[in-house]
């Protein structure tokens, strides 16, 4: 996998739920994302896709030295090619 690891941001709300709304029956919205991004306590993760879009991305807080994935997502387009294998394993080495 030589795809880029991205730091998301408050910034990167609004792609982050398009891509959650793609493979959730619940998506949840830019401003819950912007929210959790804003966050001292979340680490979010993106892997970059063509032309500067976010392929995939992971969603972890982190309290009290344990971590939780809160979501992971993958763009349609850009299913069964490794990128949530990617994040996970990013995550694990932070």
């Amino acid at each position: 996998m030589s795809a880029a690891l991205l730091v998301m941001r408050p910034s990167d709300a609004n792609a982050l739920a398009a891509i959650h709304s793609a493979g959730f029956e619940r998506p949840w919205s830019a401003a819950s994302f912007e929210t959790l991004l804003a966050s001292p306590s979340t680490l979010a993760l993106g892997v970059s896709g063509s032309e500067g879009s976010i392929a995939a991305f992971i969603l972890v807080t982190v309290v009290s030295g344990e971590a939780e994935v809160l979501t992971l997502a993958t763009d349609p387009g850009a299913l069964r090619q490794g990128h949530a294998r990617h994040l996970l394993g990013a995550m694990i080495r932070q």
